[in-house]
């Protein structure tokens, strides 16, 4: 689905949104993995209009996550992931990320991957940085992973964020700071 397409979805998202959240929990699992396509590909389409309508969405890929099929989990996690990215919809993890924790010890590693994927492209995104010491424990969880390839990824995710850290964060001057806390101290 192009942007033109998906442009035909704007002026009814409120709709689309509850149709697309009820679609979502339909019982027939081949109608589960094409929703959460179709959300994946409307979330890159409409970045910027999406994520006003997002909340009904989420909660339904969330609960999909539980689902017996590890390819409904692994598409509603990525699903998850490209939502989230959407402009005003990053608040929303505050709620989603607790329900999340579970995949880490998800019996296959498919889903565990894909969780480190997205929570890897989350810490990378500005629009994240609220979720950031979540974000890092859930990689952080990740280096114990009996694969070794989901390891390596949360290894190598840690050490680009911390990279990133050091590379933006001022260095900090303790004696400035510890200065202007004691005046603050001091006046109060």
């Amino acid at each position: 689905m192009g942007e033109k397409g998906a442009a035909e979805f704007v002026p009814r998202l409120e709709e689309v949104s509850s149709t697309v959240s009820k679609a979502l929990l339909d019982s027939n699992p081949t109608m589960k993995e094409d929703c959460a396509i179709f959300v994946n590909e409307l979330s890159k389409s409409l970045k910027a209009e999406l994520g006003h309508h997002a909340k009904p969405i989420l909660n339904s890929l969330v609960q999909n996550t539980k689902h017996q099929r590890s390819k409904i989990r692994k598409l509603s996690v990525r699903a998850i992931g490209e939502l989230a990215k959407t402009n005003h919809a990053a608040p929303l993890l505050k709620d989603i990320l607790p329900q999340l924790k579970p995949l880490l010890n998800d019996n296959i590693a498919e889903v565990r991957k894909e969780l480190q994927m997205v929570v890897k492209e989350w810490l990378e995104s500005l629009d994240m940085n609220m979720f950031e010491c979540e974000l890092a424990l859930l990689l952080l969880a990740g280096l114990g992973d009996e694969n070794e390839e989901i390891a390596q990824l949360c290894v190598k995710a840690l050490e680009e964020h911390g990279k990133k850290i050091l590379s933006e964060e001022p260095t900090v001057d303790v004696h400035s700071f510890d200065e202007k806390f004691k005046r603050k101290v001091a006046g109060a």
